[in-house]
Protein backbone atom coordinates (compact mmCIF):
# COMPACT_ATOMS: atom_id res chain seq x y z
CA UNK A 1 0.00 0.00 0.00
CA UNK A 2 1.60 3.27 -1.04
CA UNK A 3 2.22 5.90 1.84
CA UNK A 4 1.96 9.54 1.54
CA UNK A 5 5.03 11.27 2.26
CA UNK A 6 4.88 14.03 5.23
CA UNK A 7 6.53 16.87 4.31
CA UNK A 8 8.59 19.16 7.17
CA UNK A 9 6.62 21.84 9.11
CA UNK A 10 7.75 25.04 7.78
CA UNK A 11 10.15 27.24 9.65
CA UNK A 12 8.20 30.18 10.65
CA UNK A 13 5.45 27.44 12.51
CA UNK A 14 8.51 25.70 14.33
CA UNK A 15 9.73 28.72 15.46
CA UNK A 16 6.36 29.51 16.85
CA UNK A 17 5.96 26.81 18.46
CA UNK A 18 9.00 26.87 19.84
CA UNK A 19 9.88 30.50 20.55
CA UNK A 20 13.65 31.64 21.20
CA UNK A 21 13.96 33.71 25.07
CA UNK A 22 15.76 36.51 24.19
CA UNK A 23 18.49 37.31 26.63
CA UNK A 24 18.22 40.39 28.37
CA UNK A 25 20.79 43.53 27.73
CA UNK A 26 23.43 43.20 29.53
CA UNK A 27 23.21 46.82 30.66
CA UNK A 28 20.13 46.29 32.31
CA UNK A 29 21.58 43.22 34.36
CA UNK A 30 24.34 45.43 35.07
CA UNK A 31 22.27 48.25 36.75
CA UNK A 32 20.09 45.81 38.36
CA UNK A 33 23.24 44.11 40.42
CA UNK A 34 24.54 47.73 40.84
CA UNK A 35 21.73 48.87 43.09
CA UNK A 36 21.32 45.65 44.86
CA UNK A 37 25.37 45.80 45.46
CA UNK A 38 25.18 49.06 46.43
CA UNK A 39 22.14 48.41 48.78
CA UNK A 40 24.05 45.27 50.50
CA UNK A 41 27.31 46.98 50.59
CA UNK A 42 26.01 50.23 52.21
CA UNK A 43 24.41 48.28 55.03
CA UNK A 44 27.35 45.95 55.86
CA UNK A 45 29.41 49.16 55.90
CA UNK A 46 26.84 51.31 58.14
CA UNK A 47 26.82 48.20 60.47
CA UNK A 48 30.48 48.10 61.04
CA UNK A 49 30.79 52.03 61.63
CA UNK A 50 27.98 52.13 64.67
CA UNK A 51 29.80 48.57 65.98
CA UNK A 52 33.58 49.74 66.04
CA UNK A 53 34.45 51.89 68.75
CA UNK A 54 34.96 55.60 68.69
CA UNK A 55 38.20 56.00 68.39
CA UNK A 56 38.68 58.86 65.53
CA UNK A 57 36.76 61.89 64.57
CA UNK A 58 36.51 60.31 61.37
CA UNK A 59 34.60 57.30 63.10
CA UNK A 60 32.71 59.76 65.28
CA UNK A 61 31.45 61.49 62.50
CA UNK A 62 30.86 58.45 60.68
CA UNK A 63 28.39 57.29 63.41
CA UNK A 64 26.67 60.50 63.66
CA UNK A 65 25.96 60.23 60.23
CA UNK A 66 24.42 56.90 60.20
CA UNK A 67 22.63 56.95 63.50
CA UNK A 68 19.45 57.91 62.19
CA UNK A 69 19.05 56.06 59.59
CA UNK A 70 20.12 52.98 61.97
CA UNK A 71 17.78 53.77 64.45
CA UNK A 72 14.62 53.90 62.28
CA UNK A 73 15.39 50.79 60.34
CA UNK A 74 16.30 49.03 63.61
CA UNK A 75 19.47 48.00 62.43
CA UNK A 76 21.06 49.74 65.49
CA UNK A 77 23.56 47.85 68.04
CA UNK A 78 25.17 48.65 71.00
CA UNK A 79 27.86 46.79 72.44
CA UNK A 80 27.82 48.35 76.09
CA UNK A 81 26.23 44.43 77.04
CA UNK A 82 30.05 43.53 76.74
CA UNK A 83 32.59 45.86 76.92
CA UNK A 84 34.11 47.91 78.16
CA UNK A 85 32.12 47.53 81.52
CA UNK A 86 29.20 45.06 81.24
CA UNK A 87 25.96 45.99 83.38
CA UNK A 88 26.20 45.33 87.12
CA UNK A 89 22.44 44.85 87.58
CA UNK A 90 19.62 43.22 86.71
CA UNK A 91 16.93 46.26 85.62
CA UNK A 92 13.06 46.64 84.88
CA UNK A 93 10.56 49.03 85.19
CA UNK A 94 7.00 48.96 85.18
CA UNK A 95 3.38 51.62 86.16
CA UNK A 96 1.36 50.86 89.12
CA UNK A 97 -1.96 52.75 88.10
CA UNK A 98 -4.33 53.58 90.84
CA UNK A 99 -8.17 54.10 89.69
CA UNK A 100 -10.28 56.58 91.24
CA UNK A 101 -11.92 54.14 93.28
CA UNK A 102 -8.89 53.49 95.33
CA UNK A 103 -7.94 49.99 93.56
CA UNK A 104 -4.56 49.27 92.06
CA UNK A 105 -2.93 47.43 89.56
CA UNK A 106 0.79 46.96 88.04
CA UNK A 107 1.34 46.89 84.59
CA UNK A 108 4.26 46.21 82.15
CA UNK A 109 5.30 46.47 78.83
CA UNK A 110 5.71 43.14 76.63
CA UNK A 111 8.29 41.25 77.76
CA UNK A 112 9.85 39.00 75.24
CA UNK A 113 10.25 35.88 77.28
CA UNK A 114 6.61 35.76 77.35
CA UNK A 115 5.92 35.33 73.60
CA UNK A 116 7.22 32.49 71.14
CA UNK A 117 10.77 32.90 69.36
CA UNK A 118 9.08 35.02 66.32
CA UNK A 119 6.49 37.30 68.27
CA UNK A 120 10.20 37.75 70.47
CA UNK A 121 11.35 39.44 67.59
CA UNK A 122 8.97 42.74 67.36
CA UNK A 123 8.59 43.12 71.43
CA UNK A 124 12.16 43.04 72.53
CA UNK A 125 12.55 46.86 70.73
CA UNK A 126 9.67 47.67 73.69
CA UNK A 127 12.39 46.05 76.45
CA UNK A 128 14.93 48.13 75.20
CA UNK A 129 12.91 51.50 75.15
CA UNK A 130 11.95 50.33 78.48
CA UNK A 131 15.20 49.82 79.62
CA UNK A 132 17.86 51.97 77.96
CA UNK A 133 15.74 54.65 77.73
CA UNK A 134 12.55 55.47 79.55
CA UNK A 135 14.31 54.06 83.06
CA UNK A 136 17.22 56.37 82.73
CA UNK A 137 17.29 60.21 84.76
CA UNK A 138 18.32 61.49 80.71
CA UNK A 139 15.12 60.42 79.49
CA UNK A 140 12.61 61.81 81.89
CA UNK A 141 10.91 64.16 79.13
CA UNK A 142 9.54 60.79 77.82
CA UNK A 143 7.62 59.84 81.24
CA UNK A 144 5.44 62.16 81.27
CA UNK A 145 4.23 60.44 77.35
CA UNK A 146 4.63 57.38 79.11
CA UNK A 147 2.38 57.95 81.98
CA UNK A 148 -0.48 59.16 79.63
CA UNK A 149 -0.11 56.21 77.39
CA UNK A 150 -0.34 53.78 80.19
CA UNK A 151 -3.05 55.70 81.30
CA UNK A 152 -5.10 55.29 77.71
CA UNK A 153 -4.29 51.60 77.18
CA UNK A 154 -5.86 50.70 81.14
CA UNK A 155 -8.67 53.10 80.72
CA UNK A 156 -11.77 52.22 82.73
CA UNK A 157 -14.91 54.10 81.77
CA UNK A 158 -16.73 53.11 85.22
CA UNK A 159 -13.66 53.07 86.69
CA UNK A 160 -10.45 55.31 85.14
CA UNK A 161 -7.16 55.79 85.93
CA UNK A 162 -6.15 58.53 88.29
CA UNK A 163 -2.57 58.36 88.87
CA UNK A 164 -0.06 56.76 87.19
CA UNK A 165 3.37 55.84 88.64
CA UNK A 166 6.63 54.71 87.13
CA UNK A 167 8.55 52.06 89.03
CA UNK A 168 11.98 51.36 88.91
CA UNK A 169 13.70 48.33 89.73
CA UNK A 170 16.76 46.37 90.30
CA UNK A 171 19.35 43.76 91.48
CA UNK A 172 22.75 43.31 91.29
CA UNK A 173 24.04 40.29 89.63
CA UNK A 174 25.95 37.99 91.61
CA UNK A 175 29.82 37.36 90.32
CA UNK A 176 30.53 33.77 88.17
CA UNK A 177 32.61 32.64 90.87
CA UNK A 178 29.56 33.28 93.59
CA UNK A 179 28.84 30.82 96.00
CA UNK A 180 25.13 29.18 95.25
CA UNK A 181 23.59 30.31 98.10
CA UNK A 182 24.76 34.07 97.37
CA UNK A 183 23.44 33.68 93.80
CA UNK A 184 19.62 34.58 94.69
CA UNK A 185 18.64 38.13 93.35
CA UNK A 186 17.90 40.75 96.09
CA UNK A 187 15.24 42.80 94.19
CA UNK A 188 15.11 46.85 95.13
CA UNK A 189 12.20 49.15 94.24
CA UNK A 190 11.55 53.08 94.32
CA UNK A 191 8.91 55.31 92.44
CA UNK A 192 11.11 57.92 90.52
CA UNK A 193 7.58 59.57 88.71
CA UNK A 194 4.04 60.31 89.98
CA UNK A 195 1.92 61.83 87.21
CA UNK A 196 -1.84 62.42 87.69
CA UNK A 197 -3.98 61.71 84.67
CA UNK A 198 -6.06 63.84 83.04
CA UNK A 199 -9.74 63.60 81.74
CA UNK A 200 -7.92 64.54 78.57
CA UNK A 201 -5.18 62.22 78.56
CA UNK A 202 -7.96 59.13 78.49
CA UNK A 203 -9.52 60.48 75.15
Amino acid sequence: MPTTPTSPLPETIAEEQHPVLQPRPKAELTLKRGIISGFILFHLIAILIVSVPPTSLFIEGAKTAVRPYMLWSGLWQGWSMFSPEPPAFNNDLEGQITFRSGRTRVWKLPIPIDYGYYRRYFKERYRKWRLDNLRVDAASALWPDAARYIAYVNNDSSDPPDTIRLIRSWARIPPPDAKPADRSLSWSRAVFFTYPVRPADLR
